[in-house]
């Protein structure tokens, strides 16, 4: 008898290794690594099947009933900036166990990305009974929990959509449920809202107009109007802001706050700040060729300052138009930033580039914003412009008036500028006046006009002055 053996332990190891790496990345391809939950492809893999009646849950619902729950955490960025990303991080995983815990063992739970989560239920009744989860998981989600030695404690917002068979897929329940969303996180809203048929007509309304809007953007159809803002020491318009203005086909004009989400949804808002950065910088031009040294001021969304294209193309408009840097002025919006990491954001390093390169950056809807003060030590910012929503209590409301001359002497001392937009009454300019704010905007100064009136404006002798009920010029110095 001949007998051979062989150490095969090492060969033995190598096959466990490789057999664990096989599963380790079997589950990082599905799953999201934070949570354990699926990650969006698998999620929809797992949905369709279940809808078509691929997968054991469909078969144990021949009706191939859905239920879909849209999560997005409320604030969620305040609790990050708060108290760290690792809290932050415990709070994913607390809403991770929450969806487990109310889905059960047929649920399909995904994290689609940052802090949205969604749930779907295949064989779900209805939408009575889509409601009762929805309730459930909600209030799982808002339990208080503990890290890191402190109780925290977040709130989201839902949608739901609900399918009973049909050609309907995973992408059309998210779709649906995602526009149910947006009615939750409404101001007042409840927290839940379902894509029901009164909805579905509505976004068939905004779907048509969203892709009237995406044809006006691609063919020039997006129009700007000019703004007057006054320097109240000299009674004349010394700058002007451009403002976006869309005319549909049937001539209803539409608003900024209702088409720019459209042009957010679709990655265009640095289209439409090019745009403007255009129409800016050319009447700049006009008016310096025609003797008057006006500077033009145009707003710059957190998608451009992200753009990596976003300077130079701002330096091209410039350029083109004639322009040096110094007649041009970047208003960004004071909520674009938030937290203790302000100061390493990708919009704050924008906005050092843009002073270094001469341009004047103004920090826009200032005094509402969620970090407010704490911005002027952290961001290089040339001024703020007070929110008119300050500025339309500032003559009734002594809160409104504490905040505001609290602001002006603040920026005063800082030696940054000030300028109020939404002036509307003489007591309202003669206030902010008194309290060392000089430069004003508002319906009660000028409308936004077109290019021509802005330039025949402009070029119009006299002091410019706010109108008065008594038919008499205002002496802003005076007020002084």
């Amino acid at each position: 008898m001949i007998l051979v053996s062989r150490d095969v332990t090492s060969q033995v190891r190598r096959e466990e290794e490789l057999q664990a790496a096989q599963v380790f990345l079997s589950q990082a391809a599905d799953h999201d690594a934070l949570t354990g939950l699926l990650n969006r492809a698998a999620f929809l893999r797992g949905v369709n099947a279940a809808l078509s009646g691929d997968s054991p849950s469909a078969e144990q619902s021949p009706e191939r009933r859905m239920g879909l729950v849209y999560i997005d955490l409320d604030h969620f960025k305040a609790i990050n900036d708060s108290n760290g990303h690792a809290a932050g991080d415990r709070i994913l995983i607390h809403i991770a166990e929450a969806m487990k815990e109310t889905a059960g063992s047929d649920g399909i739970c995904c994290r689609i990305g940052g802090d949205e989560f969604v749930m779907a239920l295949p064989g779900i009744a209805d939408f009575e009974a889509l409601q009762f989860l929805a309730d459930a998981v909600l209030d799982r989600i808002r339990t208080p929990i503990e890290v890191f030695d402190t109780t925290l404690q977040c709130n989201a917002s839902i949608g739901m959509a609900f399918s009973d068979g049909g050609e309907t897929t995973a992408e059309d329940l998210i779709r649906s449920a995602d526009f149910a969303l947006y009615e939750a996180k409404v101001p007042g809203a409840p927290a839940i809202a379902r894509y029901d048929a009164q909805l579905h007509e509505r976004q068939e309304r905004e779907n048509a107009m969203m892709e009237e809007f995406i044809g006006a953007l691609d063919n020039d159809g997006i129009t700007f109007q000019h703004q007057p803002i006054l320097d109240a020491r000299s009674g004349k318009i010394r700058s002007f802001e451009t403002l976006a203005r869309w005319t549909r086909a049937n001539g209803e004009v539409i608003s900024p706050d209702r088409f720019l989400p459209f042009a957010a949804r679709v990655n265009r808002m640095t289209d439409i700040d090019i745009a403007a950065v255009r129409a800016t910088a050319s009447l700049v031009a006009e008016l310096q060729a025609r003797g008057h040294r006006i500077l033009g001021a145009f707003n710059t969304s957190s998608e451009a300052l992200a753009h990596s294209d976003f300077l130079t193309r701002l330096e091209e408009e410039a350029k083109a138009a004639g322009l040096t840097s110094d007649r041009l002025i970047a208003e960004v919006l004071e909520t674009t930033f938030f937290g203790a990491d302000t100061t390493d954001s990708v919009a704050a390093a924008r906005i050092n580039e843009l002073r270094e390169r001469g341009y004047t950056v103004y920090l826009d809807d200032f005094g509402v914003g969620y970090a407010g003060l704490a911005h002027l030590g952290q961001l290089n910012v040339s001024g703020v412009k007070l929110d008119r929503s300050l500025i339309a209590n500032v003559t009734r409301d002594r809160s409104a008036r504490i905040i505001t001359t609290s602001i002006l002497r603040l920026c005063h001392a800082l030696g940054v500028g000030t300028l109020a937009e939404g002036i509307e009454t003489r007591e309202q300019a003669e206030f902010i006046y008194k309290h060392g704010c000089f430069r004003q905007q508002g319906f009660g100064i000028a409308k936004p006009m077109s290019r021509a009136a802005l330039i025949e404006t402009v070029e119009r002798s006299g002091d410019f002055v706010l109108p008065s009920e008594h038919a008499r010029p205002v002496d802003l110095r005076a007020a002084g």
